[in-house]
Order: C-alpha cells, then structure tokens, then sequence
C-alpha cells in the first residue's frame, strides 16, 4: 500500500459569480477572466478591498497577495474556498480586533 500524497504547496481557491480560479506556487489558473483580472492586478500590485482588512496589495509571490489578486474581479463577491492557515489567520486576527456590535447594525 503507497504511502497518500502530500500537497507541498500553498493553494489558495476562490468562487466568484459562479466562477472558480485558485493559485499554487506563482500561478493562476481557473476561470480565464478571472485569472486575467489576477494576474493583472498581481503585476500592477494593486491595492483591493478585503472587506474588514481593508486594502490589500495584490501579488503572485504570497498567499495573502495572492488572495488579494484573486479578489480583483469581484471584490465584494468572491469567496475564498481554500487557503492556507497563515491566510485564516490574518482574518481571524482581523475579526478580533472589530467591534462585533457593528456586525448586527
């Protein structure tokens, strides 16, 4: 019996308006608008909007970057399916430090 295979690398996956594209070690891939409006944004390191976190700058190098990138098409609608955990801790970082009783206003 082989030994399961280990995934070495960081994945980062989003689904946005019905759309998926992910990113593992530099690369986009996926939905072809949405790995243009990524790569696009990787390469112009642009700053997009993160809800809570606020402006990110986007790039291919980092998993948050990354995410950012992925973000570009449509920040607002894009929903992160998989990453790693130094991304969930950012935004569990993030959340600690919000006011909860805003979230109900």
């Amino acid at each position: 019996m082989g030994r399961p295979p280990t995934r070495t690398a960081e994945l980062v996956s989003v689904s946005v308006n019905g759309r998926g594209a992910a990113w593992c070690d530099g690369v986009f891939s996926g939905d072809p608008e949405v790995v243009r409006e990524a790569e696009n944004a990787a390469l112009l390191r642009a700053e997009i909007p993160l809800g809570h976190l606020g402006m990110v700058e986007a790039d291919r190098e980092t998993p948050m970057g990354a995410t950012a990138a992925l973000h570009a098409y449509s920040p607002g609608r894009t929903v992160i399916v998989s990453a790693p955990d130094g991304v969930h801790d950012i935004f569990d970082e993030s959340l600690a430090h919000d006011d909860p009783a805003a979230w109900r206003a």
